[in-house]
């Protein structure tokens, strides 16, 4: 999140926090950026995010790995629904093809696998191999991602 918006102002939300292994975040750069540093990872701004709406709820949102969702997508977005407070609707496990309005503006940049289907996908495989400065980034990441999964839902 940039520009004026500061997560102070969004105090009397329900928060989660999305996250993905830094080395897959790097491993999907590689295919759009041909050099990358920690902070477009973000996982330093969201851990960061995390702290403050802990420390300003007085307790540690709700936080969601993609990979435990591919895992099983109907359990951990139940799990996620009671966290926040929502309903469970099944609907939430497919969508329409293609593009959606709330994509927002990277939406054709970074949607094109989730435009091309109608479900989740398949749980990942192994990590992907990265190279020497990709893999360095992932790494420098790595404490702030787990700092994050260890408040998983799972």
């Amino acid at each position: 999140m940039e520009g004026p918006i500061d997560i102070g102002d969004l105090i009397g939300m329900r928060h989660a926090f999305l996250i993905r292994d830094p080395v897959r975040v790097a491993a999907s750069y590689a295919d759009k950026r041909t050099e990358i540093r920690p902070e477009h990872l973000g996982v330093s701004r969201q851990r960061e995010y995390f702290d403050r709406i802990a420390e300003l709820d007085g307790k540690a949102p709700p936080v969601i790995d993609s990979a435990d969702i591919l895992a099983d997508p109907r359990a951990m977005l139940e799990k996620l629904c009671i966290a926040i407070g929502i309903a469970w609707d099944p609907a939430m496990l497919a969508w329409e093809r293609g593009p959606h309005p709330q994509d927002g503006v990277w939406g054709s940049h970074w949607y094109d696998k989730v435009n091309a289907s109608t479900c989740f996908g398949s749980p990942p495989g192994p990590l992907p191999e990265l190279n020497p400065e990709y893999a360095r980034v992932a790494e420098a990441c790595h404490a702030d991602y787990e700092a994050l999964r260890a408040y998983a839902l799972g």
